[in-house]
């Protein structure tokens, strides 16, 4: 496996964790009646938007040429770093 499949298959598996998170989260909300719901559910849309634009930005660095991935590469860890920052920051305010 080349570095580049390395480097996609750990983010995408990342995404598949957040992805896993938020239905969990949906699920446990759906059950339980919260008075801010409306504020819940803009928020978990947004994760959903988040990890969007994160699974694009990944899609670009898959279909890039060999010599573009790497350039590309550290546009992407820069972005990736913020968007999952944010994601978790997200996430683990759900916890609370």
């Amino acid at each position: 496996m080349n570095k580049r499949q390395k480097y996609i298959d750990k983010i995408s598996a990342k995404i598949k964790r957040w992805e896993a998170e938020i239905k969990k989260k949906e699920a446990q909300l759906q059950e339980t009646k919260i008075d801010n719901q409306d504020k819940i559910d803009e928020r978990i849309n947004e994760l959903k938007e988040r990890i969007q634009e994160a699974r694009q930005r990944l899609d670009e660095i898959r279909t890039a040429s060999d010599e573009a991935w790497e350039e590309m590469k550290a546009g992407f860890e820069k972005s990736w770093s913020n968007l999952s920052e944010s994601i978790q920051n997200a996430l683990d305010k759900f916890k609370k």
